[in-house]
């Protein structure tokens, strides 16, 4: 049907328009934007909209949600709003969203303070849709009448096979993922110490042994207080139907009120100061019990601090810990107290907070980091800053705004933002913080140190904490839910039939999880078919052309496009013929070029100059699968630069003097390298990923690379690094300078730009002035596939990453871009049902990858055996039920939204079309994919089903998992296990 467009110049202050009374309107400059604030007269909701044009249709709804105690219970609505209300009645409704929408985003997220739920879309009846899905959920939710729903989301006992009880639940399981997270922990127990009268001192997603203690009715009540109509905030951008307004005004004048007064807005906190914070994590036997505590300073803002304060204490940041040469940084790290330091600011909550973190560190040196900073800081503010530098930071952050305007997240940004103020002040009404720090520097030109003195020097309000290793908690932890899962087995004993009726319970909740929705109730929810769809129009490619640099003409790539004044460009130098250990040199070179000094300048030097040129540079890792070979890949190391078009030529140069001049300074080696706990925790937190990666070694050389690039070989040597530095030290800066030798000046890059005509011409002299010499490609890959292996890697924790993958090669098969579908499929139905709802797992998830790789994967499972056995049933599960054509049409509709019709910034789209051309497709193919994607059948989910089944009766899987030892053992199901 067609929509009539929503006209913000229509609003006027006063007005009331569809039951909503224009409060405020107002502009939003730095993000192209307006914005109009309104109240909606019969139940006191509160509107924000944004006319922000970027493609995307944006929606929101959010609450004021103030926790009072640990149990997690708004972390568990939040899931539970999404499992059925009154005109959707289906298990969960979302998920059939995920299946019938083209949102390029949905989803619901659990703050501190507030829920919200939103969604994203392009297309406008889709909108409207998925409006009234969302708004059936929160105000009508079926989770009031069904404990079951409770029961799947918070936590619910099980019988085990030993005569015991088991302990599971979505959420109950996902924060189990969180107890030996060490930057996790390290917040929680600051904040609390630092409101310990407030709701910021309760975990707002749930502590595992407090969700345990939440009844259904206390569930119950908390909906019916804190979602209320006159608690709600919408926001909603983009150019939207007016209709839209319509129908909230009919919804919100119907719902009758709950009775229940809306939460009152928090105030602030009085000072506290808190010295003696303890936490603590559970270490890995492979690392040292010495030099793994985490300490962290934070100084809670004063309540009136706002945008301009606060910015100027995050561009202080960076003035003061940008890098390990900044001053702060130089001074904590030169006192020996700890080896990873940074300072950072949280402006998330009320009153805002700087805090200061060190890694590496031991509990004894917390009084001494504390010292360390105040005296350092002391210092620095009764010298004088240097005002100079300060101000080139301030001139340099108008242009990182300009960058986020350009960014297609910018929406979101803007919403979270609002939410947040509306949460916490009443009211929300977007400031200029960069003017407003420009009009006091103006007015009082101490202002920085003058910030200093009163927020750190002179604070009142502040805590110490310190995050201990130990080799006991998560036995202690596990003791104790263990000790009260015995507890509840002996009152089941000692109930006659106890044991015998929680397993017909669990019977019967099992049997309402896995029972298909009524067909009625699905044909309720809205959706579109193909022939709501419009095909994008056909993308542009790469403009590939040669320019000189170094010697030779080398391949030059170009994406012309109006980035608004400014330019991306890069080179990229092959590393696919380097060798195991190569790599890890790379690696290293990656984490430390931008950090350390030329023959030139020094590391502080080098930062003025990118901050006076308003530039970004960055390195890292890029790597493309080509085709569906084993050794069909590509490897770069990236070097990429992000400017302002009038100063690229100098941005450019900056590049070459790192390309060419740097000094591999071992002090400062030493700082960048000798942390490798955040590594670890990365491995362990996208351990679904990391299980993928570890089972892909065997299978393809890309997987190979990887692992050695970013999985346990290079945790290994960098672990190894880490403890023995300065016996190494000689051995890594010989590796460092081959490494660094052989790729910069010595192999043929690969160079791009996307930007105006006129700034690639600037890029192209810039580039031939560079002082290189390069040469064409010589080697092969280097690489062996490792003999197919299931392994299992320990690692603390009661939760699990279970992985299992194939080459689809292995049985005559390819990817066909039909597979995208069926992925989707199984994901929301077969391992929705199976491994999250049934299972408690937070996901899982079938992923079909171009390159003939299929991967089926939990994340944070509580299962393993169980697990795979549902990877085992897959094919049998599929050909029983196999969609029909009209639910594969849906189907083909959330592909294309969620993969081909992502609204891109031109930046963005200039990077899409570099991929292509790495990939070694077109334009041309990605529309080809699309036309494919529309002639799904459920034939194609038949011949998924065959393929599978004969991958599985092949023996062709691999399988690979991160888990608590004692499970992985148990499963029987690995050829080996070692600990992370």
């Amino acid at each position: 049907m067609p929509y009539t467009p929503l006209d913000i110049s229509l609003f006027s202050v006063g007005e009331t328009l569809h039951g909503f009374t224009v409060e405020h309107m107002g502009d939003i400059p730095q993000m192209n934007a307006s914005y109009v604030k309104l109240t909606h007269k019969a139940s006191g909701a509160t509107l924000y909209y944004s006319n922000r044009d970027d493609s995307q249709l944006l929606f929101s709804v959010g609450f004021s949600t103030f926790p009072e105690d640990d149990t997690g219970v708004f972390h568990i609505l939040e899931h539970s709003c999404l499992d059925g209300s009154q005109n959707f009645p289906l298990k969960e409704p979302f998920v059939n969203l995920i299946k019938t929408s083209m949102a390029v985003d949905l989803n619901a997220m659990t703050y501190q303070d507030r829920t919200v739920y939103y969604f994203i879309t392009t297309h406008e009846q889709d909108f409207m849709n998925m409006m009234s899905v969302y708004l059936d959920a929160v105000f009508y939710p079926l989770l009031l009448s069904d404990p079951r729903i409770f029961e799947k989301e918070a936590w619910h006992l099980e019988p085990d096979e030993q005569g015991g009880l088991t302990c599971s639940g979505v959420v109950y399981n996902e924060m189990q993922g969180h107890e030996n997270r060490p930057e996790y922990l390290l917040w929680q127990k600051a904040t609390s110490q630092l409101f310990p009268e407030r709701f910021d001192r309760f975990n707002s997603g749930g502590d595992p042994g407090a969700i345990r203690t939440l009844t259904y009715e206390k569930f119950c009540e908390t909906y019916r207080r804190f979602y209320g109509s006159d608690n709600a905030v919408f926001y909603l951008s983009g150019k939207l139907p007016k209709e839209a307004l319509v129908y909230l005004d009919n919804l919100l004048t119907a719902r009758p009120a709950m009775g229940y007064q809306p939460p009152e807005v928090p105030k602030p906190h009085p000072p506290v100061i808190s010295p003696d914070g303890v936490v603590y994590y559970q270490l890995s036997e492979q690392e040292e019990i010495q030099d793994n505590t985490q300490l962290m300073l934070g100084y809670v803002l004063p309540v009136a601090y706002r945008d301009a304060q606060t910015l100027a204490l995050s561009l202080l940041s960076r003035y003061l810990a940008e890098t390990t040469q900044s001053p702060l940084s130089d001074a904590v790290l030169s006192a020996g107290v700890g080896q990873e330091f940074s300072m950072g600011i949280d402006s998330d909550n009320l009153e805002g907070m700087v805090y200061f973190t060190l890694g590496k560190s031991n509990p004894e040196c917390a009084e001494d980091f504390q010292k360390v900073i105040l005296d350092t800081l002391r210092q620095m503010v009764d010298k004088g800053f240097d005002h100079d530098r300060l101000m080139a930071l301030v001139d340099s952050h108008e242009t990182d705004v300009r960058r986020v305007s350009l960014r297609t997240d910018a929406g979101f940004r803007i919403m979270e933002s609002f939410m947040r103020a509306q949460v916490l002040t009443g009211d929300a009404k977007p400031l200029d913080g960069l003017a407003k720090l420009r009009e006091n520097l103006a007015e009082t030109p101490n202002y920085f140190e003058d910030i200093v003195k009163e927020s750190i020097l002179e604070g009142q309000h502040w805590s110490l904490t310190r995050c201990i290793p130990s080799r006991t908690i998560a036995d202690e932890r596990a003791a104790m839910t263990q000790a009260w899962l015995d507890a509840q087995a002996e009152i089941m004993a000692q109930t006659t039939g106890g044991m015998e009726h929680l397993q017909a319970h669990v019977d019967a909740l099992n049997e309402y999880l896995l029972a298909e929705d009524d067909p009625h109730a699905v044909a309720k929810i809205p959706h579109l078919t193909p022939a709501h769809i419009t095909l994008p129009p056909m993308r542009r490619d790469m403009d590939t052309q040669t320019t000189p640099m170094g010697g030779m003409d080398v391949t030059s790539l170009h994406y012309q496009t109006n980035a608004n004044g400014m330019s991306m460009a890069g080179i990229l130098l092959d590393i696919k013929n380097l060798d195991r250990d190569e790599l890890f040199y790379i690696y290293c070179l990656k984490r430390t070029l931008l950090d350390l000094p030329t023959t030139s300048h020094d590391v502080d030097t080098l930062c003025d100059i990118l901050t006076r040129l308003h530039t970004v540079l960055d390195v890292n890792l890029t790597q493309v699968v080509t085709g569906g070979g084993p050794d069909d890949f590509a490897h770069y190391l990236h070097l990429r630069v992000d400017a302002p078009e009038s100063k690229l030529a100098e941005a450019v140069a900056l590049l070459g003097e790192y390309m060419t001049q740097i000094v591999f300074d071992k002090d400062i080696l030493k700082r960048l390298l000798v942390g490798s706990s955040a590594f670890r925790n990365r491995l362990i937190s996208s351990g679904n990923a990391t299980a993928i990666s570890m089972a892909e070694q065997s299978l393809t050389y890309a997987g190979v690379a990887r692992w050695e690039l970013a999985g346990v070989p290079a945790l290994t040597r960098l672990t190894s690094l880490s403890q023995n530095f300065d016996t190494m030290v000689d051995d890594l800066v010989v590796g460092l300078q081959k490494v660094y030798q052989k790729l910069m000046c010595g192999v043929k890059p690969v160079v791009y730009h996307i930007g105006s005509q006129a700034s690639y011409d600037t890029w192209q002299n810039a580039l031939q002035a560079l002082p290189l010499k390069v040469k064409p490609l010589d080697g092969k890959c280097a690489f062996t596939l490792h003999p197919k292996a299931h392994a299992g890697l320990a690692i603390p924790g009661g939760v699990n990453y279970c992985a299992e993958i194939y080459d689809l090669g292995a049985v005559g098969a390819k990817f066909v871009p039909q597979m995208l579908p069926v992925s989707s499929y199984l994901y929301s139905t077969y391992f929705w049902d199976e491994i999250r709802a049934k299972g408690g797992a937070y996901g899982g998830s079938c992923v079909a990858y171009p390159y003939g790789i299929l991967a089926l994967v939990s994340y944070r499972d509580p299962r393993v055996a169980d697990t795979y056995d549902v990877y085992a049933r897959l094919p049998a599960w599929l050909q029983n039920h196999l969609p029909s054509q009209d639910e594969v049409d849906s189907l083909i509709v959330s592909t294309l939204g969620q993969n081909y019709f992502i609204p891109q910034s031109p930046i963005d789209e200039g990077v899409a079309a570099l991929m292509r051309y790495l990939r070694g497709k077109t334009a041309e193919e990605r529309q080809n994919d699309i036309a494919q994607i529309l002639t799904t059948t459920p034939q194609n989910f038949a011949d998924f089903a065959d393929m599978v089944a004969k991958l599985q009766q092949g023996g062709h899987g691999v399988r690979a998992a991160l888990g608590g030892e004692d499970a992985l053992r148990a499963s029987g199901l690995f050829d080996s296990i070692t600990e992370l």
